[in-house]
């Protein structure tokens, strides 16, 4: 998968996962995509043409395994929870409703035994 980005940069590399929600708040489907060999998010804002526009990055614990989207601060607007197999954590990205997002806040995910000892999936409910 080619992520766009600005520039031609290309910091992102290994996408695991992706979600879909309206992260700017335009009706059009937008992407959040978890990069696990750069550590990152992409957030691609749709155009409503099947294309994106240039993908900022955000960053997020080692190796982002898994994104989500919810509202996780009752604010009606779409944030991210990514699972971080490197680090055994969950990135917070609280969204502004423009498209940006909050530097991510991180909650321990606590260690399970092996084989899968880390954060590998999130549960939206």
């Amino acid at each position: 998968m080619d992520v766009p980005a600005a520039g031609g940069d290309r910091s992102r590399t290994n996408p695991w996962s992706v979600a879909v929600g309206d992260f700017n708040g335009d009706g059009i489907a937008d992407v959040a995509i978890a990069n696990y060999g750069s550590n990152n998010v992409s957030v691609l804002l749709g155009n409503g043409d099947g294309t994106f526009r240039a993908a900022p990055t955000l960053a997020a614990g080692t190796n982002p395994w898994f994104v989500a989207v919810g509202d996780f601060n009752g604010d009606r607007v779409p944030d991210l929870a990514v699972a971080n197999f490197g680090s055994d954590n969950v990135s917070i990205l609280l969204g502004n409703g423009d498209g940006t997002f909050r530097p991510a806040t991180t909650v321990a995910a606590g260690g399970s035994p092996a084989p899968w000892p880390s954060a590998t999936s999130i549960a939206m409910g």
